[in-house]
């Protein structure tokens, strides 16, 4: 089953986790997550110009960052990225196409959509 809606925050950014921080429950004596406030918007795929932002250290992954000509920031995943690199998609730094939400494990980054031809 696909993903339907994905998390933004009030500017509109793609969250790449909802969890912002852990708090400790001394009463059930545990940690919980406090959830970042955000809204979820429909996992349709769009067409975007996708300018590369760079990149950052997770701490388990790498992210890459890019941006759409309305200013909104979304992530996406290293397998992502390298299938942009592999296949010549980006160039001078932006990419054109269909884009789409996934989300592997509890994090959430975007991708190109295949031709159907």
């Amino acid at each position: 089953m696909g993903l339907n809606t994905f998390p933004v925050d009030k500017d509109g950014n793609m969250l790449r986790n909802v969890y912002r921080y852990w708090r400790w429950n001394s009463q059930l004596r545990r940690r919980e997550p406090v959830i970042a406030e955000h809204e979820l918007w429909p996992n349709d795929p769009f067409p975007a110009r996708m300018s590369y932002q760079g990149y950052w250290r997770g701490s388990s992954a790498i992210c890459f960052e890019w941006k759409d000509e309305l200013g909104h920031k979304f992530p996406m995943f290293m397998t992502d990225m390298n299938k942009l690199v592999s296949d010549g998609a980006i160039i001078n730094g932006a990419v054109w196409g269909k884009w789409q939400a996934v989300k592997r494990g509890r994090y959430y980054g975007i991708q190109l959509v295949p031709d159907a031809s």
